[in-house]
C-alpha cells in the first residue's frame, strides 16, 4: 500500500502539474511515511495537525512536511479575539513559534475553518472578527 501511495502522488503531481498539497489529519499516519510521501510528491506540502501543543505540531514541520496549519496560533486567536484575553498571549505564542518551527514563514495561519465553530458563532462582535482577520493577514 505504501509504495502504491508514493507512486500515486508522484504521478498525480506530474499529470496535473500540482505545485502544492494540503494533507488532512497527518497524525493518523506515522511520520516516517510523510517524509517518504513528501519526497515522492516533490512539491510543497502543508499538513493538518489539529492540536494546540506547540512542540507536537512543530514536530511535523521539523521532520516530515514543509508546513503545517498553525493551530497553536489559532487557539491563541480564539483566546484573545473571541474570549477577550490579553494580547500579550499572541506575543508569547509568536515568540514560541519562532523558537519551535523550522520555518514559521510558511505556516498556515487562519481564523476560521470547517473543523471548528466559526468565530461569529462564539462571539457576535464583527469588529473583533475583523481585528482577528487583520492580525492573521499581517502575521502570515
Amino acid at each position: 500500500m505504501r509504495v502504491t501511495l508514493l507512486r500515486w502522488i508522484k504521478a498525480l503531481v506530474a499529470k496535473y502539474n500540482i505545485d502544492g498539497i494540503r494533507i488532512d489529519t497527518i497524525p493518523e499516519v506515522p511520520k516516517w511515511f510523510w517524509k517518504q510521501f513528501s519526497e515522492s510528491a516533490g512539491v510543497f506540502q502543508i499538513g493538518e495537525v489539529f492540536d494546540g501543543r506547540m512542540d507536537y505540531v512543530a514536530g511535523y514541520q521539523n521532520c516530515c512536511v514543509d508546513s503545517v496549519l498553525n493551530y497553536p496560533l489559532y487557539f491563541t486567536f480564539k483566546e484573545v479575539f473571541i474570549y477577550g484575553q490579553s494580547m500579550y498571549k499572541i506575543e508569547s505564542t509568536l515568540d514560541n513559534i519562532k523558537k519551535s518551527f523550522n520555518d514559521p514563514s510558511v505556516l498556515g495561519v487562519f481564523v476560521n475553518n470547517h473543523d471548528n465553530a466559526r468565530f461569529l458563532n462564539k462571539n457576535h462582535d464583527l469588529k473583533r472578527l475583523e481585528s482577528a482577520i487583520m492580525f492573521m493577514l499581517m502575521t502570515g
